[in-house]
């Protein structure tokens, strides 16, 4: 018992394996996530005291102003206050934080892609600068840092951002290798003509 507890953070809790927990007198106790959600086997003993309060009713801690972050999915399971203790998010996950969208969230020069399917926000390979579109892939960068290899298809032409052109292809190569934007083509160092 801790009567001035007001959070537990469990944020990095993945399961909880061979066993359940027991949760009982925190009267003040107002951040603390749904730890049903974690349990490996749903059998496990889950001991949430009714006599003596396990925790602060959720309402309660609501109306003093104890809520979760506004980026997650709920007002009172989350493990603290901020977008880093949320047990899921409302709209993106960055880093293990909940953001808005992912061109807010902090990130290197590559830039995020915003994966709508599973709501993460992922790195863009290296060779992006400023982001990527449809992937994380060099062949889905908005702007290249280095070089810019393209390669003739049937009925396009294939754009790959890579750190130096190729010196000596090992197939055929009929496409182009040219400097990005603001880059210097040194002939002998880069393989670039």
């Amino acid at each position: 018992m801790n009567s001035n507890l007001r959070e537990i953070d469990f944020s990095s809790l993945e399961e909880i394996r061979g066993g359940g927990f027991v949760l009982f007198n925190n009267p003040q106790l107002c951040y603390a996530g749904n730890f049903s959600n974690y349990l490996a086997d749903p059998s496990a003993t889950q001991c949430i005291s009714k006599r003596v309060p396990a925790r602060k009713d959720p309402e309660t801690c609501i109306t003093e102003g104890y809520t979760c972050h506004e980026q997650c999915s709920s007002t009172h399971n989350c493990w603290g206050h901020s977008n880093g203790h949320c047990e899921t998010c409302l709209n993106f996950k960055y880093q293990d934080h909940c953001v808005e969208n992912c061109t807010t969230a902090v990130s290197s020069t590559s830039g995020l892609y915003q994966n709508d399917e599973s709501q993460e926000c992922e790195e863009c390979h290296q060779e992006c600068l400023g982001g990527c579109t449809g992937g994380v892939g060099p062949e889905h960068c908005v702007t290249c840092r280095n070089f810019i290899l393209e390669i003739p298809l049937r009925n396009s032409t294939r754009r790959i951002c890579v750190d130096k052109c190729p010196m000596v292809p090992e197939v055929p190569f009929t496409g182009s290798c040219t400097p990005a934007a603001g880059k210097v083509c040194d002939p002998g160092g880069d393989g670039c003509s």
